[in-house]
């Protein structure tokens, strides 16, 4: 299929980047393990090369799909609580900085 994808896509490197995660997600379909899939990309890698950019975007939607896999359900209470643990984790970390900076500040005024 690699190669038959590679011969039909070769005038066009954006479906080319469409067809090469296709080919991967089918293998996840199929029931592929992990370990598997990755052997077999090396084979789909080298029969479908990308330019720098088309390889780029191919990595971050392969990241995507790879998450969605493992990706439970999230209820809209468990995103809040997500979201408000960020938020907690950015102002505790500022007010940290602010401290530090004082410090910093504090100290050059001492004889």
């Amino acid at each position: 299929m690699a190669h038959l994808k590679a011969m039909e896509t070769r005038n066009d490197r954006i479906e080319r980047k469409q067809q090469k995660l296709v080919l991967v997600r089918r293998l996840y379909e199929q029931g592929f393990r992990r370990e598997d899939v990755i052997n077999l990309f090396g084979f789909i890698d080298w029969m479908m090369t990308l330019p720098a950019q088309l390889e780029e975007e191919f990595w971050q939607e392969y990241r995507d799909f790879e998450e969605s896999l493992s990706m439970q359900y999230v209820t809209s209470v468990e995103r809040f609580g997500i979201e408000k643990g960020k938020l907690e984790a950015l102002l505790k970390g500022i007010a940290l900085g602010l401290k530090l900076k004082e410090r910093k500040i504090g100290s050059r005024f001492i004889p």
